[in-house]
């Protein structure tokens, strides 16, 4: 292969990867699903859990799309199981709920909606992501939120795990980044010219 055709190739191989990294296809919204339905592994690659005890809530159960008034989009947010039904959204009055999101392979984006759903006390949340290690890359919060306004946050870096800890409020329509098919796709082509050059 000479010289120009690798230069170019090069290019392709870069602008593909940066396109890939860029485009956030790939989700999870408890719209989806049915009332009451378990979501925390139903996205290939993604598991969510509650990191932490709220009332009755069991530290690393499961995480269910659950109808609520006050949401981004449609008509269901992230919820929790309390005590022995479903039914109770991912944060009420009075309560503060965490949630957990693990990425295999890791991710370079996340973005969650949160919304304030107390009228007399404002919310606030904060998304913290983690690399394998554990360590805090990376954090946004809402500041204090204004009642049934919709406020997304995004994280950025090599994202092995994501916290959510959302305070009178809910949360839904969870966006990460696809794999990079392009940049697939232009090593593909490095290949092709690469078996083409052998032939000349």
């Amino acid at each position: 292969m000479n010289h120009t055709l690798k230069v170019a190739v090069l290019l392709l191989l870069v602008a593909s990867f940066s396109t890939a990294q860029a485009a956030v296809i790939t989700g999870l919204e408890p719209d989806d699903y049915g009332n009451g339905v378990d979501i925390s592994n139903t996205v290939a690659g993604t598991t969510i859990i509650t990191a932490s005890a709220i009332g009755n809530l069991v530290t690393g159960s499961s995480v269910f799309a659950v109808i609520d008034s006050i949401t981004s989009t449609g008509t269901k947010v992230f919820g929790y199981q309390s005590g022995t039904g479903t039914g109770t959204t991912l944060a009420n009055d009075f309560v503060s709920a965490s949630l957990r999101f693990d990425f295999t392979p890791g991710v370079n984006k996340v973005t969650i909606d949160v919304t304030a759903n107390d009228q007399s006390n404002p919310g606030q949340a904060t998304l913290t992501a983690y690399n394998a290690s554990n360590v805090v890359i990376g954090t946004a919060s809402t500041g204090t939120m204004t009642y049934d306004v919709p406020i997304t946050l995004t994280v950025t870096g090599v994202i092995d795990h994501v916290g959510l800890i959302g305070n009178f409020s809910t949360a839904d329509n969870l966006t990460i980044p696809e794999p990079a098919t392009i940049a697939l796709l232009g090593l593909g082509t490095l290949t092709i010219l690469s078996r083409r050059r052998r032939k000349c």
